[in-house]
Protein backbone atom coordinates (compact mmCIF):
# COMPACT_ATOMS: atom_id res chain seq x y z
CA UNK A 1 0.00 0.00 0.00
CA UNK A 2 1.91 3.32 -0.85
CA UNK A 3 0.85 6.90 -0.21
CA UNK A 4 -2.78 5.81 0.94
CA UNK A 5 -4.26 7.67 3.89
CA UNK A 6 -4.47 5.34 6.78
CA UNK A 7 -7.47 5.06 9.73
CA UNK A 8 -6.26 7.42 12.71
CA UNK A 9 -7.22 4.50 15.02
CA UNK A 10 -4.81 1.73 13.21
CA UNK A 11 -2.48 4.32 13.31
CA UNK A 12 -2.23 5.59 17.06
CA UNK A 13 -2.81 1.11 17.81
CA UNK A 14 0.43 0.36 16.12
CA UNK A 15 2.18 3.61 17.70
CA UNK A 16 0.79 1.98 20.72
CA UNK A 17 2.30 -1.47 20.07
CA UNK A 18 5.43 0.03 19.57
CA UNK A 19 5.86 1.63 22.80
CA UNK A 20 4.51 -1.71 24.85
CA UNK A 21 7.00 -4.00 22.94
CA UNK A 22 9.94 -1.49 22.89
CA UNK A 23 10.14 -1.68 18.65
CA UNK A 24 12.91 0.34 17.81
CA UNK A 25 12.00 2.03 14.26
CA UNK A 26 9.15 2.23 12.42
CA UNK A 27 10.47 0.03 9.58
CA UNK A 28 10.63 -2.97 12.51
CA UNK A 29 6.78 -2.48 13.32
CA UNK A 30 6.05 -2.27 9.85
CA UNK A 31 7.88 -5.81 9.77
CA UNK A 32 6.34 -7.42 12.61
CA UNK A 33 2.72 -6.11 11.41
CA UNK A 34 3.87 -8.52 8.39
CA UNK A 35 3.71 -11.49 9.77
CA UNK A 36 2.52 -11.39 13.59
CA UNK A 37 -1.45 -12.22 13.34
CA UNK A 38 -2.15 -10.82 16.76
CA UNK A 39 -0.51 -7.30 16.17
CA UNK A 40 -2.33 -7.36 13.00
CA UNK A 41 -5.52 -7.89 15.39
CA UNK A 42 -4.90 -5.27 17.67
CA UNK A 43 -4.35 -2.96 14.76
CA UNK A 44 -7.23 -4.31 13.08
CA UNK A 45 -6.17 -5.53 9.69
CA UNK A 46 -7.18 -8.77 8.47
CA UNK A 47 -5.05 -10.97 6.78
CA UNK A 48 -6.00 -10.35 3.59
CA UNK A 49 -5.20 -6.41 3.84
CA UNK A 50 -2.01 -5.61 2.32
CA UNK A 51 0.63 -4.03 5.09
CA UNK A 52 1.57 -0.26 4.91
CA UNK A 53 4.98 0.54 3.41
CA UNK A 54 7.26 2.64 5.99
CA UNK A 55 7.38 5.65 4.48
CA UNK A 56 3.03 5.35 4.20
CA UNK A 57 3.26 4.95 7.88
CA UNK A 58 5.37 8.07 8.69
CA UNK A 59 3.62 10.54 6.35
CA UNK A 60 0.49 9.81 8.14
CA UNK A 61 1.92 9.84 11.38
CA UNK A 62 3.04 13.50 10.69
CA UNK A 63 -0.41 14.26 8.79
CA UNK A 64 -2.06 13.16 12.00
CA UNK A 65 0.33 15.16 14.09
CA UNK A 66 -0.70 18.04 11.70
CA UNK A 67 -3.87 18.02 12.07
CA UNK A 68 -3.68 18.05 15.67
CA UNK A 69 -6.48 14.90 15.72
CA UNK A 70 -4.07 13.76 19.11
CA UNK A 71 -5.49 16.70 21.36
CA UNK A 72 -9.09 14.89 22.16
CA UNK A 73 -8.05 15.37 26.05
CA UNK A 74 -8.63 18.11 28.44
CA UNK A 75 -5.67 19.00 31.18
CA UNK A 76 -7.38 18.48 34.30
CA UNK A 77 -6.08 21.26 37.17
CA UNK A 78 -4.37 19.71 39.70
CA UNK A 79 -6.76 20.89 42.41
CA UNK A 80 -9.38 19.24 40.79
CA UNK A 81 -8.36 15.33 41.07
CA UNK A 82 -10.82 13.44 42.90
CA UNK A 83 -8.06 11.82 45.23
CA UNK A 84 -6.09 13.52 47.15
CA UNK A 85 -2.14 12.27 46.55
CA UNK A 86 0.86 13.72 48.83
CA UNK A 87 3.29 15.57 46.68
CA UNK A 88 6.08 12.86 47.78
CA UNK A 89 3.96 9.98 46.49
CA UNK A 90 3.11 11.84 43.45
CA UNK A 91 6.61 12.73 42.88
CA UNK A 92 7.78 9.10 43.16
CA UNK A 93 4.87 7.79 40.75
CA UNK A 94 6.20 10.35 38.35
CA UNK A 95 9.87 9.40 38.35
CA UNK A 96 8.64 5.98 38.09
CA UNK A 97 6.89 6.64 34.54
CA UNK A 98 9.60 8.63 33.25
CA UNK A 99 12.13 5.69 34.08
CA UNK A 100 9.21 3.24 32.51
CA UNK A 101 9.50 5.60 29.51
CA UNK A 102 13.13 5.52 28.94
CA UNK A 103 13.90 1.81 29.42
CA UNK A 104 10.70 0.41 27.38
CA UNK A 105 8.97 3.58 26.10
CA UNK A 106 11.59 4.17 23.43
CA UNK A 107 12.77 7.70 24.81
CA UNK A 108 16.17 6.53 25.76
CA UNK A 109 18.11 7.46 22.52
CA UNK A 110 14.98 9.70 21.00
CA UNK A 111 14.94 9.04 16.85
CA UNK A 112 12.45 12.18 16.13
CA UNK A 113 13.76 15.39 16.14
CA UNK A 114 11.19 18.75 17.00
CA UNK A 115 9.36 19.48 20.17
CA UNK A 116 5.98 19.12 18.62
CA UNK A 117 6.64 15.19 17.31
CA UNK A 118 8.66 14.45 20.41
CA UNK A 119 5.70 15.61 22.64
CA UNK A 120 3.46 13.72 20.95
CA UNK A 121 5.40 10.94 21.29
CA UNK A 122 5.81 11.74 24.94
CA UNK A 123 2.09 11.76 25.10
CA UNK A 124 1.31 8.19 23.50
CA UNK A 125 4.30 6.71 26.10
CA UNK A 126 2.90 8.40 28.86
CA UNK A 127 -0.67 6.68 27.56
CA UNK A 128 0.87 3.70 27.13
CA UNK A 129 2.73 3.62 30.69
CA UNK A 130 -1.21 4.19 32.31
CA UNK A 131 -2.16 1.00 30.62
CA UNK A 132 0.31 -0.38 31.82
CA UNK A 133 -0.11 0.71 35.14
CA UNK A 134 -3.82 0.27 35.21
CA UNK A 135 -3.35 -3.55 34.40
CA UNK A 136 -0.89 -3.86 37.39
CA UNK A 137 -3.33 -2.09 39.30
CA UNK A 138 -6.15 -4.56 38.86
CA UNK A 139 -4.12 -7.70 39.18
CA UNK A 140 -3.11 -6.48 42.33
CA UNK A 141 -7.09 -5.69 43.63
CA UNK A 142 -7.79 -9.09 42.36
Amino acid sequence: MTDAALPPEQLLRALLLQMLYSIRSERLLIEELDYSVLYRWFVGLSLDNPIWDATTFTKNRDRLLAGNRHRRTRRRDRDARCVAVDDASDHGRRRQAFGWMKAVGLFRKLRHRGGRLVGWMFTIGAAAYNLVRWRNLIAQRA
